[in-house]
């Protein structure tokens, strides 16, 4: 996202800002990290081993984050169980965590050049549909469905 690591430090305290309050609304006891707006190459130096890194793209047609969301739950949880299925509450809490990293791309999309380089490391290019969303709508709407899925 050219540009954008040089925006003002107001934004992102803005920010910072609505997801304490976003957690503090819904009783999350951990709040998600923000961090700082850098060049992509350096993000993507930056994914934890194990953590599942999705990139939604406009131009991916075949793989859905849904999709992906319930391979990885299945790999981590054979079964497939969820929160909403009649299981002990020690069963529940004990699952292993998933890191879910979503590289969201700025106004007027994602470069296929760039695509590739995230591929390169790991990063799985997604689907949220058939619209082109903004890209405030776009980060709102792959958090809601990762909660969704995983049950955070």
């Amino acid at each position: 996202m050219a540009g954008l690591e040089n925006l003002g430090s107001s934004k992102l305290q803005r920010w910072q800002h609505i997801i304490q309050e976003a957690a503090e609304q819904c009783g999350r006891a951990r709040l998600p990290k923000l961090l700082p707006i850098r060049p992509l190459t350096h993000a993507l130096n930056d994914i934890p081993p194990s953590a599942l890194a999705l990139m939604p793209w406009e131009e991916e047609r075949e793989q859905t984050l849904r999709d992906v969301l319930r391979l990885r739950k299945e790999e981590i949880s054979p079964g497939g169980a969820s929160p909403r299925d009649t299981q002990s509450v020690d069963a529940q809490f004990t699952k292993p965590a998933i890191t879910v990293v979503l590289f969201i791309g700025p106004e007027g999309g994602l470069m296929a050049e760039e695509i590739k380089l995230a591929q390169r490391y790991g990063v799985q290019a997604v689907t949220l549909g058939t619209r082109i969303l903004r890209a405030e709508t776009a980060a709102l709407t792959a958090i809601a469905n990762v909660m969704y899925e995983l049950g955070g």
